[in-house]
């Protein structure tokens, strides 16, 4: 399987976008923990738009808890509702841009990709 990202990666290159578009940092991160998750644009749809909430979710949720702790009597289970609704937001949009990407730069399919 890592021969197929690594072949997957070089056609990414090729097709000149950037690095830090087909290999996200959270994409470096779950590969160096084992994870062995193909390029966002062979990813299927769902597994983009529930890897990009979730990442964003954290994120999200870390950033506006750093600002609301200086507020007193804040309700958090609205900053959670908020937080879910943003982040599904987010994750359709990146799913999209990836679809659109994969479309638009002529990409195979991970199981079409010869290894």
């Amino acid at each position: 399987m890592k021969t197929k990202r690594i072949i997957a990666l070089k056609l990414l290159a090729a097709k000149g976008l950037k690095r830090s578009v087909y290999e996200p940092n959270y994409l470096r991160l779950l590969w160096y923990f084992g994870f062995d998750t193909p390029p966002p644009h062979f990813a299927s749809f769902l597994s983009n738009v529930a890897i990009n909430s979730i990442v964003f979710s954290i994120l999200w949720y870390i950033f506006r808890a750093i600002f609301q702790w200086l507020q007193k009597d804040y309700f958090q289970s609205a900053d959670i509702y908020d937080t879910i609704f943003v982040s599904a937001i987010y994750g359709v949009g990146m799913a999209v841009y990836y679809a659109y990407s994969r479309r638009k730069n002529e990409l195979p399919t991970w199981q079409g990709l010869s290894s």
